[in-house]
C-alpha cells in the first residue's frame, strides 16, 4: 500500500470520527449536522487529493463507476448541507468510506 492511500485512509478515518463526535449532542464540536458535512466534505476532498491516482493512465471505463459515486456524493454532500439531515450526514460518511475502499482496491489491484 502507498503511503499516500495510508495518509488518504486517516483522512477518511478522521471523516468517520468527526461524524461519530458530530452525532453526539454532548461531545458535537461543530455547528451540528450541517457543521458536520462540510467538515467531512472536506476531508474526503483531502483525502481524495492526497491519494489520487493523478497522471497515471486509467481506462476511461474503469472510472466511470468512481466518477458517477464522487458526483452521487457531492450531490449528497450538497443535500446535507442545505437540508440539515442526520441520515443524509450518514450516506455521506457511507460514500466516503466507500470511495476510497474503491480507489484503495483498484491502487492495490491496478498496474504500478
Amino acid at each position: 500500500m502507498r503511503p499516500r492511500d495510508v495518509a488518504a485512509g486517516l483522512l477518511v478515518l478522521a471523516a468517520v470520527v468527526v461524524w461519530l463526535l458530530g452525532s453526539t449532542t454532548v461531545l458535537a464540536p461543530f455547528d451540528g449536522v450541517r457543521g458536520t458535512a462540510l467538515l467531512v466534505t472536506a476531508l474526503g476532498v483531502a483525502a481524495a487529493g492526497v491519494g489520487g491516482a493523478w497522471g497515471g493512465p486509467i481506462a476511461p471505463a474503469a472510472m466511470r463507476a468512481p466518477a458517477a459515486l464522487g458526483l452521487l456524493t457531492g450531490i449528497v454532500a450538497v443535500v446535507t448541507m442545505v437540508s440539515g439531515s442526520p441520515a443524509a450526514l450518514f450516506a455521506l460518511v457511507l460514500l466516503t468510506v466507500v470511495l476510497w475502499l474503491l480507489a484503495t482496491l483498484r491502487h492495490l489491484t491496478g498496474p504500478r
